[in-house]
């Protein structure tokens, strides 16, 4: 019997941290503080045509989730041989990355289905290149934006 493939592990781990772990940016002009997610591009902005809804840019979703994939299938690589574990517990810890990386999309998708404004590549509205910009790292299935420190 042969082991599984590194896919049956980088595609679940992808997913997992598509939906759990993103980059933030916070931008400032005219008054205003934009936030936008995604790693390594902007994907998701909350709209600003209506509360509760989202933007989403659909051809930057896609390379950011093929850089996550990559990302993944490279630890993957990396761990290769350095953790020996039985078959059977490889399995069974590849059947809960899968079902845990399942559950997460689905309740992704289904927090990003109220009311999604799909866009192509941009998102509104573009900042000036010369904007204040600030970066965070956020966790969780919908990110939130950086808390501002108050002195």
């Amino acid at each position: 019997m042969r082991p599984p493939s590194h896919f049956g592990y980088s595609l679940p781990l992808s997913l997992l941290l598509f939906c759990w772990l993103t980059m933030g940016v916070n931008v400032a002009y005219d008054g205003d503080i934009f936030t936008a997610y995604g790693f390594p591009l902007n994907w998701y902005t909350p709209s600003i045509i209506s509360s509760g809804g989202y933007e989403i840019a659909m051809v930057r979703l896609i390379v950011d989730l093929g850089t996550y994939w990559v990302l993944a299938h490279l630890i993957c690589k990396a761990l290769k041989g350095l953790v020996p574990t039985p078959p059977k517990a490889g399995r069974i810890f590849q059947f809960l990355l899968w079902l845990s990386a399942l559950i997460s999309l689905f309740i992704g998708v289904a927090a990003f289905s109220i009311d999604p404004h799909l866009t192509f590549w941009k998102l509104n509205p573009p900042a000036p290149h010369n904007a204040a910009k600030s970066y965070f790292i956020s966790l969780g299935l919908q990110p939130q934006p950086a808390r501002t420190h108050q002195r």
